[in-house]
């Protein structure tokens, strides 16, 4: 008897210390369940670039004429412009409610004392309001005629002036810090306004973004913005003024649009500026007026995802980056990055990479703790993958997320993604050969579970 309760003791202790096991390993699964199953963004489906640097020229203390030069806006920025582009009702920043008496004190009061030159000059006055009008229609404001906007529109009386070709419009004077103070891939996009677009025979404005990047000026847009010829142009006819009773009715069609830059840049450095030049000056290449300029971080972002989430030690997981372009699906040539894997973690001595990435390259460490990518999206290309098989000899969940990312060059950073290598059912004393069976727990991939527990044999006393 004393050898039968001895027995059921011990078979007693067998299943409670394999009920403890298994527990243990269902807390275990359990606990990283909501990372497992979670996807750390939106991979494939592209976002829209993040602006960065914004002047939309409201920031004055009334409707007076200011000009560019004499002007800050919201967050502290300044800026210049070469001579001829802050002269001679060029450079002032305005809005259509902009008073008439205010023509006396703005720069558009500045002729050679001709005859005709108080009326041409009110003429030019008049035109610039308009254009800030017709700026504020393009963005459906409440109210158009306080919409204020840097405006150009040579003149000097009856003379004829032209502020050359090729000179600065607008020029930053403080650096732009990027996200994280990492290369960013960037865009502009500006509002831009033009009056005698209908006028044949002569110039017409083409700006120029230009990237100030550290000791580099590099250009941005290949193809000059023409808001006379852009296809996303609207027409507006904004309140005729006639600020000299004497002089001719300001009138007719004010063309505007919102237009991008048609490539994104990577930048050389962590801090930028920002430069437009005109690259005509003359006949109606200054009659223009600018709006709303931005530029905005339009580099790709990561995801990254283990497939599958939970395995056994000793197999692997694939490990996928998933690069996702932003919305407006330019070229992004250059990006790349480190992946360092959390201690535990190895890359699989058969790593079996593969990348759907133009120019796409991964690189493992000869200690396999570290892997590194590079590529390119091209022009109209949503997203692309690099992937990597990953494996493990201890039991534990492993993150991986922005914190493992080195060198980042031209991304966003992902978010946390989780794998756990589960450790093999232990083997007991006093339980024979098993059917393991499996159990799914939620969200999880299978889990071995115990099998049924024999009856030892033993002896009669």
């Amino acid at each position: 008897m004393r050898a039968k309760k001895m027995f059921q003791s011990n078979k007693r202790l067998s299943i409670v210390s394999l009920f403890l096991v298994m527990s243990a390993m269902v807390a275990l699964f359990a606990g990283v369940s909501s990372m497992a199953r979670a996807t750390p963004g939106s991979p494939g489906t592209p976002e829209a670039p993040v602006i960065i640097y914004s002047e939309d020229f409201q920031n004055t203390p009334s409707l007076a004429p200011v000009n560019l030069a004499s002007y800050t806006g919201a967050a502290g920025m300044t800026y210049s412009a070469s001579t001829s582009w802050l002269t001679t009702c060029n450079g002032e920043i305005l809005a259509f409610s902009t008073p008439n008496s205010a023509f006396t004190t703005s720069n558009c009061s500045v002729g050679n004392g001709g005859a005709n030159s108080g009326t041409n000059l009110t003429g030019a006055f008049d035109q610039v309001r308009r254009m800030a009008y017709a700026l504020g229609q393009l963005n459906s404001a409440t109210d158009p005629a306080i919409n204020k906007a840097l405006t150009a529109y040579t003149d000097y009386g009856n003379l004829y002036a032209n502020p050359g070709a090729g000179l600065i419009q607008l020029e930053t004077r403080s650096p732009i810090v990027l996200p994280g103070s990492s290369r960013r891939f960037v865009i502009s996009d500006v509002d831009t306004a033009a009056v005698n677009c209908a006028f044949t025979g002569t110039v017409q404005a083409k700006l120029v973004f230009y990237l100030l990047d550290g000791s580099d000026t590099r250009r941005i847009n290949q193809t000059p913005i023409n808001v006379c010829t852009d296809s996303a142009a609207q027409q507006f006819t904004p309140p005729a003024l006639q600020t000299n009773g004497s002089g001719s009715l300001s009138s007719g069609v004010v063309q505007a649009a919102r237009i991008h830059t048609d490539r994104a840049l990577l930048t050389q450095t962590t801090s930028v500026g920002m430069r437009m030049v005109n690259e005509e000056g003359g006949g109606y290449g200054n009659d223009n007026a600018l709006d709303n300029i931005q530029i905005t971080d339009a580099s790709p972002k990561l995801d990254k995802a283990f497939d599958p989430a939970t395995v056994l030690v000793g197999e692997t997981s694939r490990m996928t980056f998933t690069v996702t372009n932003t919305t407006d699906l330019l070229a992004k040539a250059g990006w790349s990055f480190t992946d360092s894997l959390p201690e535990g973690l190895l890359v699989a001595e058969t790593p079996n990479v593969a990348t759907t990435c133009s120019s796409g390259s991964i690189t493992a460490s000869g200690d396999r703790l570290q892997v590194s990518y590079s590529g390119n999206l091209d022009g109209g290309q949503t997203s692309c993958t690099l992937s990597i098989d990953v494996t493990s000899q201890i039991p534990a969940t492993y993150t991986n997320g922005p914190s493992n990312i080195v060198s980042p060059v031209g991304l966003r950073l992902p978010a946390d993604a989780s794998v756990t290598f589960a450790p093999h059912v232990p083997s007991t004393g006093g339980v024979r050969n098993q059917t393991i069976n499996y159990v799914v727990l939620g969200a999880l991939t299978v889990i071995p579970a115990l099998g049924i527990i024999k009856k030892f044999k033993h002896k009669r006393a």
